[in-house]
């Protein structure tokens, strides 16, 4: 999932190692990955987060109706 800095800091990249990240950079981590709290996911992320809570939320309450 593709993330963007808000602030300069050097945080681990995907591979592993400590990089600059200037503030506006972004970066794609595995789903599930730890990132760095002030890392916000992209805006074209965005929807693609929401849609995959929305279908976990449906197949809750579809167990519940069962």
């Amino acid at each position: 999932m593709k993330y963007v800095c808000k602030k300069d800091c050097y945080v681990k990249n995907p591979q592993g190692r400590l990089q600059l990240f200037k503030v506006g950079m972004s970066v794609d981590y595995a789903a599930g990955a730890e990132v760095a709290e002030h890392f916000e996911l992209a805006d074209g992320e965005k929807g693609k987060a929401e849609a995959k809570k929305k279908t976990v939320r449906s197949r809750k309450k579809e167990a519940e109706d069962k």
